[in-house]
């Protein structure tokens, strides 16, 4: 593995965390009127963003990605308002999850 492909993989799951969080922060917001889950979602999520510098932006190569293409059945398909929640849950944690293993093999 190249240094490449680790700083493609970091952003990916640095992304993956993010966007995750965005959507609990926009379920909070939006869905619960819970300021406070709202702001922890969101200092949470810059939290994570600021793992990695702004530069890391240019590691991705979205043309070359071969897993774009591919989609799972289900892919998009929530039953409602808290199955999106716990989805974007798991997402941001298993994202987190995969980057502090990466970061520890370092």
């Amino acid at each position: 593995m190249t240094s490449r492909t680790v700083e493609r993989l970091l952003d990916a799951n640095v992304n993956r965390a993010a966007e995750g969080l965005r959507a609990l922060e926009d379920v909070a917001r939006f869905l619960l009127d819970a300021a406070e889950c709202a702001a922890v979602a969101k200092e949470l999520r810059h939290t994570v963003r600021a793992i990695l510098p702004a530069s890391a932006v240019s590691w991705r190569d979205a043309g070359g990605d071969i897993g774009e293409g591919i989609k799972a059945a289900d892919e998009g398909l929530r039953p409602g308002p808290v199955a999106v929640v716990r989805a974007n849950a798991a997402r941001a944690q298993e994202a987190l999850r995969y980057s502090d293993r990466r970061n520890q093999h370092r």
